[in-house]
This record gives structure tokens, sequence and C-alpha cells, in this order.
């Protein structure tokens, strides 16, 4: 089966259901987990993560990581650990940049059940093209699961075994990033301070990004941006503090159209916004 996965260049630019009373134990013998073949000839699975779902994910054999969409991120509460911030320390905490290795405390796909899985989160073009046209897909299993297991693909009858094997992947993105960083030091260094601006003024409140004002006749005012508007994503980057979006805009173009994702009371909102140079 071919790959969906893209070059990992596009990764460093870079589940709603009922939990039972107790948790599941991880599956320590084999089971079956049914799969759907999509018109693309992907395999295509449902999950549950930390109780939440499901989720249509793609079963991608050639992907290095699990990838797992901005929406099952905050559903499921994938987030780092945040550690108490020193005294006199400037505001912004933990990272969450595209790229970051998270771990999910459950995951269920079928009568499977795994623990502690590596996740990275991030909105995949790929993955939202091929929703577009097939269904609603949150994401991607890929070798941190499966690696786990002796897997063996019925196509006819659209089934996997998972036979439990005493293997561990390691890190997989800490090897990944070595990789990709040795191959880039020969590049300039990038600012962390972006040239374009959103012409707002944003605070960090209880871990959300929370606009605080907006400036008269600036892209932020133009694009219907208001105070009080929470901050979720920009051009498919999460935010968690003002480090991401620093870097998310770092990734813009002045005059560019972009997509900000915006929670205003209790309606989620998708604004058009054309960042400006600025100060």
């Amino acid at each position: 089966m071919a790959s969906c996965w893209l070059p990992l260049a596009l990764l460093l630019t870079g589940l709603q259901g009922t939990a039972g009373d107790e948790p599941r134990p991880a599956s320590p013998e084999p089971v079956t987990v049914p799969f759907e073949l999509l018109a693309s000839r992907h395999m295509a699975v449902t999950i549950v993560v930390n109780g939440k779902g499901p989720y249509r994910m793609i079963f991608d054999t050639g992907a290095p990581v699990n990838l797992l969409s901005t929406k099952i991120g905050r559903e499921a509460q994938v987030t780092p650990e945040r550690p108490a911030r020193r005294p006199g320390a400037p505001r912004g905490g933990a990272l969450m940049p595209m790229g970051v290795q998270l771990k999910v405390k459950d995951l269920e796909m079928g009568e499977l059940m795994a623990r502690d899985v590596p996740v990275m989160v991030f909105d995949h073009p790929t993955i939202k093209a091929i929703g577009a046209v097939l269904g609603p897909i949150e994401g991607i299993i890929g070798f941190p699961l499966f690696s786990r297991y002796r897997v063996t693909i019925d196509y006819q009858k659209k089934e996997m075994t998972f036979v439990p094997v005493d293997y561990d992947p390691g890190d997989v993105m800490a090897v990944l990033m070595q990789s990709v960083m040795g191959s880039r030091r020969d590049t300039q260094p990038r600012p962390l301070a972006s040239p374009v601006v959103l012409g707002a003024r944003i605070e960090e409140k209880d871990g959300q990004l929370i606009v605080a004002g907006v400036f008269g006749g600036s892209a932020a005012e133009t694009a219907g941006l208001r105070a009080g508007d929470q901050l979720l994503e920009l051009d498919g980057h999460w935010l968690t503090d003002l480090v991401d979006l620093s870097r998310a805009l770092g990734h813009q173009k002045a005059g560019q159209s972009t997509q900000l994702k915006i929670q205003r009371g209790e309606e989620e909102k998708e604004l058009s916004l054309q960042v400006r140079l600025g100060l």
C-alpha cells in the first residue's frame, strides 16, 4: 500500500465517546481490528483517545509517527506538561511547536487497547485533502503503534490481527529531529520574532491565548477579530502560548491570506486573515 506520508519538512514547518467506569487494560493477547478500505486504497480505522471519540484515521504502514488532528488534541486533552514557571521568567511556558512528540494515555482501536502511545498533534494538509474527498479523517496511525505488534492484514475480510511482540520503537521523533537538524547545520538561523503582525494585543490566561484588544485599521480588525476571542489555530498550527503564535506567524508572508480559528463564547469560528508587515 502506498504511503500517504509527505516529507518530514512539512512536519517541522511544523475521541467524543463514553468511557467505562474502569479503564481497560492494555491488550496482552492477539486481537482482530476491522478496517475500511477507502477509494484511495488507504486503510481507515476507528479509534478512541483518552475516552474521547470515535475518530476515523488512516492506518499507514509507511508513516513514521502517529499523527492526531488538533481537534483530537483539544477534545482528548493531548497537551504537553507545563513545568512551573521560575520567578522572574518570561511568560510562555512549555512549547508546543510542530515536531514535538506527546503521549496519549489510552488509545483504543476496535478491541485493541494501547497505553502511553507517542503522537504528534498537527493538521497535515494531505490528510485534510483526503478527508475533503472521502469524508472526515482525523490523522494517521503509524510506526510507533503498529511496531509493538506483529500485524497480519486480510484485505478480503478487511481485518487486521495484532499479536503483541517484545519490541520498543524508542523515541522516533528524536531520531527524526536529529537527522533533519544535522542536515540543516549549514543554514542560516531563523529569528523567533516574526516580521508580520496581527494588529491585536494577545495575552496568555490559564493556558489560553485571549485577545485583549484590537488595533483600529489592523489586519485583525479587518478579519473581524474581537476582544475576548480565544485563538485556537493559525493556518493549521495549534496555538498554546505566545511562542507558538510567533512561530506560526513566522511562516506567513505579508499580504497572504490565512485561516485563523477562534473560540467566541460557545461558538468556534474561522476567520480569513491577511497579516501585514510591522513591529
